[in-house]
Order: C-alpha cells, then sequence, then structure tokens
C-alpha cells in the first residue's frame, strides 16, 4: 500500500470528475434544504391563519417493511429446503450453482 494521497494517484480528468459530481452533490442538497426551509415556512405560515392543533397536522405513521418476510423466490435445487427472497447478498449455494453450470430460470420458483 502507497504512503502517498490518493489524490496524486489519480489521473486529472479522473480528478475533474469527482469534483464535478462533489459540485452536483452539494448543490443538489443546498437546493433540497432550500426547499425544506421553504416547505416549513408555508407550513408554519398555514398553522398561524389557520390555527391548526398539532392533532390536526399529524401524518400518519408508515409502516416499517424492514424484516418482513419475503416470499421465495429462488430455490435450491439439491434439497429444496434453502430458499432465497432475490434481495440482499447472494446466498453461497445460489452462486455455487450459477457456477455449476445452472441458470437463473433453473433456481427460480414456479409462481404458485
Amino acid at each position: 500500500m502507497s504512503d502517498e494521497p490518493v489524490s496524486t494517484r489519480l489521473s486529472p480528468q479522473k480528478l475533474h470528475a469527482m469534483q464535478s459530481a462533489v459540485a452536483r452533490e452539494i448543490r443538489e442538497r443546498e437546493a433540497r434544504h432550500k426547499a425544506l426551509l421553504d416547505l416549513r415556512a408555508t407550513i408554519e405560515m398555514a398553522v398561524k391563519r389557520w390555527d391548526f392543533t398539532p392533532e390536526e397536522l399529524a401524518l400518519p405513521e408508515r409502516r416499517r417493511t424492514f424484516g418482513t418476510k419475503l416470499p421465495p423466490k429462488f430455490r435450491d435445487p439439491r434439497d429444496g429446503t434453502r430458499v432465497w427472497s432475490g434481495r440482499g447478498r447472494a446466498p453461497q449455494w445460489f452462486k455455487d450453482a450459477l457456477a455449476a453450470g445452472l441458470t437463473v430460470e433453473d433456481l427460480t420458483v414456479p409462481p404458485e
């Protein structure tokens, strides 16, 4: 591993591309922040004008889908007990099956 800064190992073209990407990200974040401030001001004016209560302004809670069990999309053809929803990192059995010559279609659970 080199002790030199990353910036000295990158080409000028790559540095310019990174600079452009950072500038674009800063503009987008500033625009989002301004939109948020404008929205807050609009809400505050409406609250004052119409004398809304906090209960009237409460938004319904969004349900979290984290941890929700998804139906299997792929099944291990060797024993049929191991399944994968197709989300997240592919399990090793899935990678091994593909490496052994099976296709994604071979591993797909048929629709019910």
